[in-house]
């Protein structure tokens, strides 16, 4: 497979906030965090330009499985997202997230 052209990284997002304004694709994701509680929301993606509340644009929740920990996610031919890429953290205070999209 030949590399993917037009990629770009984000790293040590803060807050919820828009990744892309029109439609793009996520390739992957790594999120760690630390002071959570089990079953807490870390972070979500949706295929939008906000947290329109539209259940069925969430991609992605990371839930916390222990007070810290890690995840990553790699989508080898991206995931569409039709409307955009935002980003949105839950509640946890301590979180640090980086993405690749295009």
């Amino acid at each position: 497979m030949g590399r993917i052209q037009g990629l770009f990284e984000r790293n040590n997002l803060t807050g919820s906030q828009q990744i892309k304004a029109h439609r793009g694709e996520l390739h992957s994701v790594s999120v760690s965090w630390t002071g959570a509680t089990a079953g807490q929301v870390v972070c979500q993606f949706i295929d939008d330009t906000a947290d329109n509340g539209i259940a069925e644009r969430i991609i992605l929740t990371v839930i916390a499985d222990a007070a810290a920990g890690n995840y990553q996610k790699v989508w080898q031919q991206g995931k569409v997202c039709e409307n955009g890429i935002f980003y949105k953290e839950g509640a946890v205070e301590n979180v640090f997230t980086e993405l690749t999209a295009k």
